[in-house]
């Protein structure tokens, strides 16, 4: 019997020294992907620990271990205990956390990569602490829209397209530029039916925004789309460089090398990101340690963005004077993109107008310091060239797309209010204000008698 105690001693002992090198090792990509999966799956640990515990004492303590119902019963009750535990837990973290988050509200697409899950819900959550816990509703269409008939007789339809600037989690949904469009349009036309679909998903470029138009937002028939134009969107492009490759992926479809992990294959390979999805209690404690390392990341400059020279590095690169070849062809598949969605509107004879949206720096000093001072910037730098601005205006103009150039919009009402979040760098409520306002005498000019 000695030597069953001192096989269990020296098993725990072998478990203890393997945590211990899982944990020395934890900069190891596969380790730490193990010590993920692990932690997603903590509470069959602890149940199969315990129960490890349990045995382990009775060979050590009785030095005799007879499966009888003096030793099965404490270990089905501690069994029982645990699993109601974790599940009041569980059901706890989901009626008093912000539950799921936002991972949960995307979804692959074959036709346009990716795009919010139809009737998905998900929490926005600053990691600083700069805006409350925003709910996020999709409707059946996957837009951050109440739902609305695909069907439409004289009702005036708006698209706004763009990226996350667009979907603007950061604020509650009658906040948006979207919203707030659509209740200044159905005011001024006396037509409260008016609808102002939120085209806007996070890391959007021209490219999936053409895309998202021709195989979803074409089939409710919009009478005007306002294309909002991110400083990002040369740079996001990159990520869709292949495409040049495959000029034929808009008639053709994507092609499987370019299309992104389907999320039941990356449930199967990180199963944190399923649990994530569907666990409270696993993404509270993975939110907390998103914060954690957002936090000790704004105590640091990291000069990841400010010392980027080309566009592939960093959104600056767009403001300087000469592009390399490279850099040359990533505006040309960018404005293409451009061309084909106006293309699209053309044939469909949908209005189209462009907004472009200022980069926080060129406001004012004073927006997104905190931003700037993480990502390497000074925190009062100013950036006065409008390079950017002109590249684009100089492709819109040859091409006779209308725009409106949002600058000097937000530099008048930056004079006597903050439009960007200070560290997040979207707009808050007063910057999804000017978004709207600035273009609306553009669109009503466009509006013709119904």
């Amino acid at each position: 019997m000695r030597k069953k105690s001192l096989f269990v001693i020296l098993t725990w002992l072998v478990a203890a020294v393997a945590v211990l090198v899982l944990y020395l090792l934890r900069g190891v990509p596969l380790v730490k992907e193990i010590l993920v999966w692990a932690l997603g799956i903590w509470p069959i640990f602890a149940v199969l620990g315990g129960i490890a515990l349990i045995i382990s004492v009775q060979i050590i303590g009785r030095q005799n271990l007879s499966f009888n119902k003096s030793t099965y019963l404490p270990i089905l009750v501690s069994l029982i205990a645990t699993i109601v535990l974790l599940l009041i837990v569980e059901v706890a973290f989901r009626l008093s956390t912000p539950f799921p988050g936002t991972i949960a509200t995307y979804e692959q697409n074959r036709d346009y990569m990716y795009f919010h899950k139809p009737d998905s819900t998900g929490w926005e959550v600053s990691p600083v602490g700069e805006f409350p816990p925003i709910k996020l509703k999709y409707n059946k269409y996957g837009f951050r829209n109440p739902d609305f008939p695909i069907e439409k007789d004289s009702q005036l339809r708006v698209v706004m397209l763009g990226d996350s600037f667009i979907e603007s989690r950061q604020v509650p949904y009658e906040k948006t530029a979207s919203a707030i469009l659509q209740e200044k349009l159905a005011s001024s036309t006396g037509k409260p039916e008016t609808l102002v679909i939120n085209a806007g998903i996070s890391a959007y470029t021209t490219t999936t925004e053409f895309l998202l138009l021709k195989y979803q937002i074409s089939q409710f028939k919009p009478d005007i789309i306002v294309v909002f134009f991110a400083f990002n969107d040369y740079t996001d492009n990159y990520q869709y460089k292949q495409y040049v490759n495959h000029p034929d992926f808009d008639t053709k479809g994507l092609p499987a090398e370019l299309m992104p992990e389907a999320y039941s294959k990356l449930a199967l390979r990180s199963p944190s990101v399923w649990l994530d999805r569907h666990s409270a209690l696993f993404h509270f404690f993975q939110l907390q340690k998103t914060i954690r390392a957002t936090r000790a990341q704004s105590n640091q400059v990291v000069k990841l963005i400010a010392s980027g020279k080309l566009l592939t590095e960093s959104p600056r690169a767009i403001f300087k004077d000469e592009f390399t070849p490279d850099e040359q062809r990533l505006i040309a598949f960018t404005h293409y993109g451009i061309s084909r969605i106006k293309e699209l509107c053309d044939q469909s004879n949908i209005k189209l107008v462009y907004a472009i949206i200022p980069f926080p720096a060129q406001v004012n000093a004073l927006e997104w310091a905190s931003g700037k001072a993480t990502w390497g910037y000074a925190r009062d730098e100013v950036i006065t060239s409008t390079r950017y601005q002109d590249l684009l205006k100089g492709f819109l103009e040859a091409n006779h797309i209308q725009y409106i150039d949002l600058l000097p919009y937000f530099k008048e009402a930056g004079k006597t209010e903050r439009l960007f979040l200070d560290y997040d760098g979207h707009w808050n409520a007063n910057g999804n204000r000017i978004a709207a306002e600035a273009p609306f005498e553009s669109i009503m000019k466009l509006i013709k008698p119904r």
